[in-house]
């Protein structure tokens, strides 16, 4: 198993609240998951690794992968695009990319489709975009290179089968046809 551990010295203080206008600056790493361009605040991502082999966790939800063992803790290993509502695609290799994300006693492996990198000057945006009414995101943010979407920690980790949230493709369809009237 690989391991890249993540340059704090740009982690700022926790990701500013989305209302309103433009906030400060803060660092995230962007990825990207069912297609859809992603961001979690660089505090809340502990390290980059791939795919390794993990423990199946019989009669979990569809979107959970299975347990990731490390030294002293087990952590749930999250396909980011189903619990995202994509239909289920192509099996994961040994080259798939997994963020391990801790945030206070939360802690958890996504596993998504690529990692961009990290970003230094995203802003939040107004209340809207892509967050819009689904709990898995916080808020959409901007720097010059697009949008991102940021990601609800604490919701992307749950296990629980109660989910609320619609497909991401139909909710930025429908904000999409919002956005022309």
């Amino acid at each position: 198993m690989q391991i890249t551990p993540l340059d704090r010295s740009a982690a700022g203080a926790a990701p500013p609240a989305v209302a309103g206008a433009s906030s400060a600056p803060i660092a995230v790493v962007a990825f990207a998951a069912a297609g859809v361009a992603c961001c979690l605040p660089l505090a809340e991502v502990e390290r980059v690794l791939f795919l390794p082999a993990t423990d199946p966790l019989p009669g979990a939800p569809r979107w959970v992968s299975g347990l990731l063992q490390l030294p002293g803790e087990s952590l749930p290993v999250i396909d980011l695009a189903l619990r995202l509502g994509a239909a289920p695609g192509a099996r994961h290799d040994l080259d798939t990319p997994l963020l391990l994300c801790r945030r206070g006693a939360l802690a958890g492996a996504l596993l998504v489709e690529r990692v961009e990198g990290l970003r230094e000057q995203v802003v939040a945006v107004a209340e809207g975009g892509g967050a819009r009414n689904n709990p898995l995101f916080r808020g959409s943010y901007r720097d010059p290179r697009g949008t991102l979407l940021m990601l609800e920690l604490e919701q992307a980790l749950s296990l629980a089968v109660e989910d609320r949230t619609r497909p991401v493709e139909a909710f930025l369809l429908a904000d999409g046809a919002r956005g022309r009237s």
